[in-house]
């Protein structure tokens, strides 16, 4: 159980505080799943006086995003700012949030298992951000996928050559 917040009275409790990540674009935005009530967006401003990090004049808001996504878990803010969220239920929905706030279920794990991780390697890969995900599975045994957006395409000029990774 943990709470954020400015102060008690108006923190956002949690039993289940699963996941967090930055933004890619916005280094002092980030994304937080809670499983029991959802997915959050938090936005630090920090201010620091002369090289010092000042608490006093910090500050942060909190907004719960709009997702109907049963019970969030692991979460992926890409550099594209769409966000993925992966559900921590027998289902294994895997979710994308577009940076115009779309949501749309894109995948799910094999069996009964949970999804339990999730990692855009499309920087990795020379690719758009977004296009090629890891996704761990927390079924029995344990595997891993890759999601590949089906419009990924590389940057190339010369259409004969043949990429693989």
């Amino acid at each position: 159980t943990g709470s954020f917040g400015t102060n008690s009275a108006s923190a956002v409790t949690g039993t289940k505080l699963e996941d967090i990540d930055a933004s890619p674009n916005h280094p002092t935005k980030v994304v937080l799943a809670e499983q029991l009530s959802g997915v959050y967006e938090l936005d630090f401003t920090l201010a620091f006086s002369n090289g010092v990090f000042s608490a006093a004049t910090s500050s942060f808001t909190i907004s719960k995003l709009p997702l109907s996504i049963s019970s969030p878990d692991n979460v992926e803010w890409c550099a594209d700012d769409s966000i993925f969220v992966c559900s921590d239920n027998n289902e294994g929905a895997i979710h994308r949030r577009s940076s115009s706030g779309v949501v749309t279920k894109i995948a799910a794990t094999k069996g009964t298992g949970e999804s339990s991780g999730i990692y855009d390697i499309s920087e990795l890969l020379d690719l758009d951000p977004a296009s090629v995900l890891l996704v761990n599975s927390m079924t029995c045994p344990t595997s891993m996928s890759v999601i590949v957006n089906p419009l990924t395409k590389t940057d190339t000029s010369d259409p004969t050559v043949s990429t693989t990774y």
